[in-house]
């Protein structure tokens, strides 16, 4: 068969493909917005965006038992996960020696259909976190307040107050999510679908930008023609979900750190650095990727690599001062971000995080310790451990950005699954955009599978019902 037969056919199958994906979302949604009363998943059901969205949307009202609601929401659930698995397995069995770019518009084009329709039909009903963004974007915006400081609870009469769930604490998030939450806020003026609208268009257009930068990355750093990592980034049933749908911030994240990597790739370092920086000022966890990256950097720096560290230092160190600056009197408490990891507050964990937590409680008892007071912190330490082994292949004469980003990949995926020991969806989207990135070997390919099997046990939770 020629290469341009064999191209329209796989075009066509794609198409196909993305078809089905559409199907799935639509049913999601149409059972989502329907779930039965008196039930909810693991993570709660947010049943105040539903009412929200019905005043854009003549969703069909229909009420399901709850077992004939599950058989459902698995099916739609697997057919997601069937249609994108398929997907990629077109694209995998094509001609390695062979330019495949003409597929790039079908597979790009209907990531941006799959987040439209996510972006505008979805509801935010499987994660109320965007609405607990908009009363801490608020609470410095609108009130005045230091979210580092001061709780959700110091404004009961926000109209976003009664909306979320976590008002007690001090946000653990970082400075730049906080100016980005405060901007989404003013721009939404008081309105709960404009602000819900809003942040969900920053983390789907983060999401579409970090689809072109897999592209560009992949084939920059392997030499490839990007169209297997772009599918497995691109229609990732959790990267869609969280993103465009429950509008989280770890796309914004990890499409920061994809820039960071690029700015790197042209050895541009310092604003890399600042890249990369300006993503872990977004959510923590990336303080990983900017260390393992520094690490690779300096190494490849024989002659000046006193002078570069420095200027990455004070780089860091002034972007810290700045986005910090406007909230002094309330840096974030160390503590809180670390028991904020903690998988006590995870109501659905993991089998294999859970054994691991109880064989270290054990471990704990038989030294004297109070299991309660040092799990996490034997944990944490074990993980830090763990790191520190993966560092020597950062630096070797072999390694490149994407063995960086592959390790960083391996490193989240072990810490969400089993230091961490959840099973929430979004802590995937680290280590699969980590992923989409890494060097095109066999382990890569067994770490994908792995955390593809992980997203689809994780995206099931939400069909277990439990009385509310």
């Amino acid at each position: 068969m020629a290469a341009g037969d064999d191209t329209q056919k796989t075009t066509v199958n794609l198409a196909v493909c993305g078809l089905v994906v559409l199907a799935a979302i639509a049913l999601l949604t149409l059972l989502y917005v329907n779930l039965p009363p008196n039930v909810q998943t693991p993570y709660g059901v947010q049943r105040h965006a539903v009412t929200f969205f019905r005043l854009l949307w003549g969703y069909p009202t229909f009420e399901l038992p709850p077992a004939i609601f599950r058989i459902f929401a698995s099916a739609a659930i697997l057919l997601f996960w069937g249609a994108y698995l398929f997907g990629l397995w077109i694209v995998s069995r094509l001609p390695a020696d062979q330019d495949h770019t003409a597929l790039l518009p079908i597979i790009f084009g209907c990531a941006i259909v799959f987040n439209v329709m996510l972006l505008f039909y979805f509801p935010p009903v499987l994660s109320g976190d965007v609405f607990h963004y908009a009363v801490q974007g608020r609470l410095y915006a609108i009130h005045g307040q230091n979210p580092y400081g001061v709780a959700a609870d110091a404004v009961p009469d926000d109209p976003f107050w009664a909306l979320s769930i976590w008002r007690e604490g001090t946000t653990q998030y970082g400075p730049l999510w906080i100016q980005l939450s405060a901007l989404c806020a003013s721009l939404g003026n008081g309105g709960v679908l404009l602000t819900v609208f809003l942040f969900k268009l920053l983390s789907a257009v983060s999401n579409l930008v970090g689809a072109a930068l897999v592209v560009v990355l992949t084939r920059r750093l392997k030499g490839g023609d990007g169209v297997v990592p772009l599918l497995f980034y691109a229609w990732n049933p959790i990267l869609l979900i969280e993103s465009s749908g429950s509008a989280h911030n770890d796309a914004v994240m990890m499409t920061l750190a994809l820039i960071g990597i690029f700015l790197l790739t042209q050895s541009r370092f310092v604003f890399g650095t600042v890249a990369l920086l300006a993503s872990a000022l977004i959510k923590y966890v990336t303080l990983l990727l900017l260390g393992m990256a520094a690490i690779h950097v300096l190494s490849r720096q024989s002659s000046r690599q006193l002078g570069l560290g420095l200027r990455l230092i004070v780089a860091s160190a002034v972007m810290i001062v700045v986005v910090y600056a406007p909230f002094m009197s309330g840096l974030p408490d160390p503590m809180q971000v670390f028991s904020g990891m903690s998988a006590s507050h995870n109501p659905m964990p993991n089998n294999a995080g859970y054994l691991l937590r109880q064989i270290t409680g054990f471990a704990a008892q038989a030294a004297g310790l109070d299991p309660a007071s040092y799990v996490n912190l034997i944990l944490n330490i074990l993980f830090v451990f763990f790191v520190v082994l993966l560092v020597p292949g950062l630096v070797t004469k072999e390694a490149g950005l994407a063995d960086v980003m592959g390790t960083f990949g391996l490193a989240t995926l072990v810490y969400s699954f089993l230091i961490y020991g959840g099973s929430f969806p979004w802590y995937l989207v680290c280590p699969l955009v980590a992923l989409a990135v890494a060097p095109p070997v066999q382990a890569t390919v067994y770490l994908r599978l792995l955390a593809i099997g992980l997203g689809i046990g994780f995206m099931m939770h939400v069909t277990v019902l439990i009385p509310r």
